[in-house]
């Protein structure tokens, strides 16, 4: 995965309406770390199912998790999964975008909820109010 500093300038997918990066995590890079509601981590996973932007061809795959030994042949293994409502959502594919009430547009990876429920990365707190004030709607 592309790394960006959080809340440094999106430039990842080409030009669009400005935005800030949040959430492009690098096992090279540090990250913060702290608790996150979980309520916040089904709305953010709910976006990804809901409300995807630049889907991309194949999977980003979390390099932050341990790796097996390769085997003699290597199978390519799935993407990251989680569960929403009962059913699979699937991450590595596209990103979302949360805009704030003053209209700053946050860009992050589809890859955020695992970040975040997995590896404890905790978001920018600019981030994480812009995504309580948002209700579950069709568009950012």
């Amino acid at each position: 995965m592309t790394h960006f500093e959080d809340l440094t300038p999106y430039s990842y997918l080409g030009p669009g309406e400005e935005a800030l990066n949040v959430g492009w995590l690098n096992s090279g890079h540090p990250f913060p770390v702290g608790q996150t509601d979980s309520a916040a981590v089904a709305k953010v996973l709910r976006m990804v199912r809901d409300e995807p932007v630049n889907r991309t061809r194949g999977w980003h795959r979390c390099d932050l998790c341990a790796r097996p030994a390769e085997p003699a042949r290597p199978e390519r293994p799935g993407p990251v999964r989680m569960t929403l409502d009962r059913s699979p959502v699937y991450l590595g594919d596209c990103e979302i975008r949360v805009r704030s009430g003053t209209g700053l547009v946050y860009a992050a990876p589809s890859l955020l909820p695992h970040y975040i429920a997995a590896h404890g990365y905790q978001p920018p707190p600019e981030f994480m109010r812009a995504l309580s004030q948002r209700t579950n709607r069709a568009s950012p």
